[in-house]
């Protein structure tokens, strides 16, 4: 007769939490009856939760050796072998959940199995065609990882992930307007999902349709109000519209919703430097460097307000470190050599063009500066031929 009391007793202890608990009563189950596949999957699960992966994976091995076609164990087996970084191995595993348990099939006998997140889809073979998707989409193959997306969507219309992961994909391509049908098609489904109407504005904002995007968001907020990143995105989407007053407030509402909302302290501080409220852009780069110091972008732009209010040897300081995250950033380099021309360091100026150059030899206005500083260092010649660098780039150009 079948021993169920421990892992019954260990169903109940991960249900209140208790993973510890669960865990030995599973143990106590398996040492009863070292042929129960359900305890050693159940078991692997509670590694699960608990993070420790190698011991799950070893759990679930276990479980296909008792049990070899159920599914849902090879499901979690490649779910743990992805997050381990063994891509290869766990794309095989989910080929072989879909292999014991085709596309089509109408009997998830063996659902339970299945370690899903209360908010993923409503059929586990969904989960199971989109995580093969993230492996192969992190494999780089990118065209199978479509595939593998459309078969979960096709399983789930409204999957949390599939539509969101099928767009990225689809923006890797090049395939833009496709990546906009797929929120089209979400949002025909449910016009009420907050997260459809957010992917939809950025999808949109990628197209640079604005306006949309605005609208977008605005839905978005309509259904969810308390969403930070929308906030933010409207902001962003307010700016590139040169509605500046309206995007900062917008950054605002996202920051008051959370005040370590980096990205939105970044982009308060893009949009006081368009109202030149320097010192208060100033306050927000740091507010953002304070939270993430290694942005090569905040402190890139953090020199822009430095100069402003004069303070130069700062601004200086600014891009040295966003160089040194940030060394191969021609931008960079570029507005460096300006500030130090600008200041009669001229042969650190040259530096920098010359460093902006190697990185973009097709940088036209870097090799107008170039020329100049060679001038104002009286080496003629060579300002000469920077400039007829400028002309070959661009023959139509006057002031070269």
């Amino acid at each position: 007769m079948e021993n169920t009391s421990d892992f019954n007793k260990g169903n109940d202890l991960r249900k209140l939490g208790q993973l510890e608990e669960a865990l030995a009563m599973y143990e106590q189950a398996i040492q009863l009856e070292p042929t129960k596949a359900d305890a050693y999957t159940h078991k692997g699960n509670v590694f699960d939760e608990l993070g420790r992966l190698e011991e799950a994976l070893a759990a679930y091995e276990q479980a296909i050796q008792l049990e070899p076609m159920d599914a849902g164990n090879h499901y979690n087996k490649g779910n743990d072998l992805r997050k381990l970084g063994r891509l290869e191995e766990a794309l095989a595993a989910y080929e072989q959940a879909i292999q014991l348990e085709p596309m089509d099939a109408g009997d998830y006998h063996r659902a339970e199995h299945f370690l899903l997140k209360p908010t993923l889809a409503r059929s586990p073979f969904a989960d199971v065609y989109n995580n093969k998707g993230t492996v192969l989409e992190d494999l780089g193959r990118l065209e199978e990882a479509l595939a593998a997306y459309e078969q979960a969507i096709q399983l789930e219309p409204t999957h949390a992930q599939a539509p969101h992961n099928k767009e990225r994909v689809l923006n890797k391509l090049g395939r833009h307007e496709e990546a906009l049908m797929v929120y089209e098609e979400a949002l025909h489904l449910n016009s009420q999902n907050a997260d459809y109407w957010y992917n939809r504005g950025n999808a949109l904002s990628r197209l640079k349709r604005y306006e949309e995007a605005l609208h977008a968001f605005e839905e978005s907020l309509r259904l969810d109000p308390v969403k930070k990143e929308a906030w933010t995105n409207k902001g962003i989407a307010l700016d590139y519209l040169q509605r500046y007053e309206e995007a900062l407030a917008a950054y605002d509402q996202a920051l008051q919703l959370d005040p370590l909302h980096v990205n939105a302290w970044y982009n308060k501080g893009i949009i006081l430097g368009f109202l030149q409220r320097h010192t208060e852009a100033l306050v927000a780069f740091k507010e953002a460097l304070r939270l993430n110091p290694d942005s090569a972008d905040t402190w890139y732009s953090m020199a822009s307000p430095l100069k402003a209010l004069n303070r130069y040897e700062e601004a200086l300081a600014a891009y040295d470190e966003a160089l040194h995250l940030s060394p191969d950033d021609g931008d960079i380099w570029y507005d460096k050599g300006r500030l130090l021309r600008t200041h009669g360091r001229l042969e650190e100026a040259l530096n920098a063009f010359e460093k902006a150059l190697r990185l973009n030899p097709q940088d036209v206005d870097a090799w107008k500066q170039k020329a100049h500083v060679l001038d104002s260092l009286d080496r003629h010649e060579e300002a000469q031929r920077a400039r007829e660098e400028v002309l070959r780039l661009n023959p139509h150009d006057t002031k070269a």
